[in-house]
């Protein structure tokens, strides 16, 4: 009788929470279905988005009553700001959908059967894309 490695659930509430259901053995331990290579293989991509910083050149103004204002940016700059952290946004959200487009195809590879080790192997990733998506994507810079 032939045992089949499955995931059967994936839990995405929980931060840390990935429930599977595991049974022993693969069909055939010794061949490789190429799809569990691939998600035996995977590493967690780069991110290609850099968050922008806002940099500006401080200036003192002071105004009619005597009162000094610090000033950082002009409004140019801050313009230029919202529009390339408008871009790097969209970059980080297109970059976790792809995360998860991996986290399918990873949960989809045990349907070809997995050993306990190759489970492991992948439910390891599985936390791993679960964190990197769960993560906040908006991190003040405090430069």
């Amino acid at each position: 009788m032939k045992h089949w490695l499955l995931l059967s659930a994936v839990v995405l509430t929980a931060p840390t929470t990935i429930a599977a259901t595991l049974s022993t053995t693969a069909p055939h331990p010794e061949v490789l279905h190429p799809e569990v290579a691939a998600a035996l293989a995977w590493s967690l991509p780069e991110t290609p988005c850099q968050q922008p910083k806002l940099a500006g050149k401080r200036a003192d103004i002071v105004d009619t009553n005597g009162i000094t204002i610090r000033i950082d940016v002009d409004s140019y700059k801050i313009n230029r700001f919202k529009r390339k952290e408008k871009r790097w946004l969209r970059c980080m959200a297109s970059y976790k959908q792809g995360l998860v487009t991996d986290l399918r195809r990873l949960k989809d590879s045990a349907q070809y059967g997995l050993t306990q080790q190759q489970a492991d192997e992948i439910l390891a990733k599985l936390t791993l894309i679960q964190a990197t998506v769960e993560e906040p994507t908006y991190v003040i810079n405090m430069e």
